[in-house]
């Protein structure tokens, strides 16, 4: 007996000071990008959060609250993220029924570290969607370890266009014509012929450099095909990126989605 006391001792201790150890930590943020996507699409939409190193998070949980008339949650995984780590267990999760709502949480024996992907979520936007329509990702309900270090969480919108196309005037007048022609393949095509020397520059949600694309087939062609990977030919994860296409002294910029 007094042996089974002392294990729970330590184990208190333990627990006391990874709380005190995070009791001082900065403030951590969590996001849900804006994203595009047509009816009938299955996308997995990234959850960011900002360094929580050193923040000693072992657990987890968060509510994400949606529209089930405009979308149906179909997953959430972690591949790719600083949550997919040996010691931690693969989310669980669940619809709260009655509530629109989506609650998710892990646990796991070593403090997460680093930043970017937290888990991505499987969303799945309904045929009968309207197009030109959205809907607001909440998210609510973040807590980190037993409620330290703290969470600021910010929702997102999921814009619904038609499916695989979308057009994006310039301050000129200009247009650019996106098409999906895969889910991990996009292809943006020139109204205007001028484009000799024209490069398309893809970023991360972070503003990080992924990939540089040419105009196909020649320096006068007015298509450019990214396939959804990074400069070194590596396949990048699901979720939004950004675009910006200079053509003379035109530019066009906007956000693309990658479906994996």
């Amino acid at each position: 007996m007094l042996r089974t006391g002392s294990v729970w001792a330590g184990v208190c201790f333990a627990i006391a000071l990874i709380m005190a150890s995070s009791a001082g930590a900065s403030t951590v943020s969590m996001s849900i990008p804006d994203t595009t996507a047509g009816r009938g699409d299955t996308l997995y939409i990234p959850m960011w959060s900002t360094d929580v190193t050193d923040s000693n998070v072992y657990s987890y949980q968060f509510v994400i609250s949606y529209d089930s008339t405009f979308i149906e949650i179909v997953d959430v995984t972690d591949d790719g993220a600083i949550t997919d780590a040996g010691p931690w267990m693969s989310p669980t999760w669940h619809i709260i029924a009655g509530q629109e709502s989506l609650r998710v949480a892990s646990a796991g024996t070593e403090p997460l570290s680093g930043q970017g992907l937290f888990v991505s979520v499987g969303v799945r936007v309904m045929d009968s969607a309207p197009s030109d329509s959205s809907v607001y990702l909440g998210l609510h309900q973040c807590i980190l370890n037993e409620g330290s270090p703290a969470v600021s969480p910010d929702g997102g919108y999921i814009f619904i266009t038609t499916v695989g196309v979308d057009r994006i005037p310039d301050e000129g007048g200009g247009q650019v014509r996106i098409e999906r022609i895969s889910p991990t393949a996009v292809r943006w095509e020139l109204a205007s012929a001028d484009t000799h020397g024209a490069r398309l520059q893809i970023y991360d949600a972070f503003g990080r450099f992924v990939t540089s694309v040419g105009p196909a087939g020649s320096e006068d062609a007015t298509t450019f095909t990214w396939k959804g990977r990074n400069s070194d030919g590596d396949a990048v994860s699901g979720g939004v990126y950004f675009y910006s296409l200079s053509s003379g002294e035109k530019k066009y910029s906007g956000k693309v989605c990658i479906l994996r």
